[in-house]
């Protein structure tokens, strides 16, 4: 579990306009091996798992996934997480490769440096993409 002394703000180029972000303190954590998502007509329904070994007493070992965690979310919402995510994942991809290879970021891919909506970062603190 990460434990926070005091509640963090997120981001402090916000317009007075939009509500203030936090994240709580203490935040549960959960590494989270495998996910779904299921829809209705109203919302998106994500739910979020681990891999666990089945079968070890009958010789037939497996993985079974075991689902613990579901957050329901607006389809508007669940959009702008769907962005957020993949400009993450561009950034983690262009820093693996600037890494392993020695160069200034793979073509087509968002530096961390070109991102305008994220905050500022350090090694402490990851840089956070506003949904």
């Amino acid at each position: 579990m990460s434990e926070f002394a005091e509640n963090i703000p997120l981001s402090n180029s916000e317009k007075s306009t939009s509500p203030e972000r936090t994240v709580s303190a203490p935040v549960e954590t959960y590494y989270s091996g495998c996910a779904l998502v299921m829809s209705s007509p109203a919302e998106i329904s994500l739910y979020f798992g681990r891999y666990i070994l089945k079968g070890l007493d009958d010789g037939r070992p497996g993985l079974s996934q075991i689902y613990e965690k579901q957050v329901y979310m607006a389809v508007d919402e669940a959009e702008k997480l769907a962005e957020a995510i993949l400009k993450t994942v561009q950034m983690f991809r262009s820093r693996r490769a600037e890494t392993f290879s020695g160069a200034q970021g793979a073509a087509g891919s968002l530096s961390a440096k070109e991102g305008k909506d994220i905050s500022e970062s350090n090694s402490d603190n990851p840089p956070l993409i506003k949904i």
